[in-house]
């Protein structure tokens, strides 16, 4: 008996090809891991969550009643009113229901990624700010003890609806802004496995 074996190795080489140039230029996968994550992180932001899915800590009354005497203010000021301004109060605590975490302008949470080489960077655009809320301050922090705020400007501060000389802040709670937790790593295994299956599904790889 006798038979013949014919391989044909023309897209074997072209697949091999393909794996080298995609080790050797991993930019266009890298791009779509960063966007994948970016993605993910930015869901939990928009929900308040921390990386590993836990809820961040509420804004403390204090900031709230802030946050709303604020916006009652500027309600007062462009209305041009002089007296009622508590008038306006419901007004403003009705806009202000609901308020996220962490936009008030929106810097800390308006992240983005970048492509390094081999790495895959993911940053935000006010990193100093980040890091106070990514790992807390004063009691909350690393240091563990309050600390003192004085004006740099104005004269005093307003505090609790005081003005102050001095202020001994307690610090802000962690709320952790970044991380790769399983829920991640799962998402970039599906988004490797599938560029990867691309790669190799396209028309010069084919029989």
């Amino acid at each position: 008996m006798q038979f013949t074996i014919e391989f044909q190795l023309d897209n074997y080489t072209q697949t091999l090809a393909s794996y080298k140039a995609l080790i050797k230029r991993p930019r266009p996968l890298l791009d779509v891991v960063g966007a994948s994550v970016l993605r993910e992180t930015q869901r939990r932001h928009d929900q308040g969550l921390a990386p590993d899915g836990t809820p961040w800590k509420p804004l403390a009354t204090s900031t709230l009643q802030a946050i709303v005497q604020q916006r009652q203010h500027r309600i007062t000021k462009v209305a041009g009113k002089t007296v009622g301004a508590r008038s306006d109060f419901k007004a403003a605590q009705k806009i202000m229901d609901g308020k996220r975490i962490l936009v008030s302008r929106g810097d800390l949470l308006r992240f983005y990624y970048q492509v390094n080489s081999n790495d895959v960077v993911i940053s935000t655009m006010d990193q100093i700010k980040a890091n106070w809320h990514h790992l807390g301050t004063g009691t909350h922090g690393p240091k563990g003890q309050s600390y003192e705020i004085r004006p740099k400007v104005a004269k005093a501060l307003a505090f609790g609806g005081l003005l102050r000389k001095r202020v001994i802040h307690p610090g802000v709670p962690a709320r952790p802004l970044v991380g790769f937790p399983n829920a991640d790593r799962d998402v970039v295994m599906r988004v490797i496995s599938d560029h990867i299956a691309g790669v190799l599904a396209a028309p010069k790889n084919r029989l």
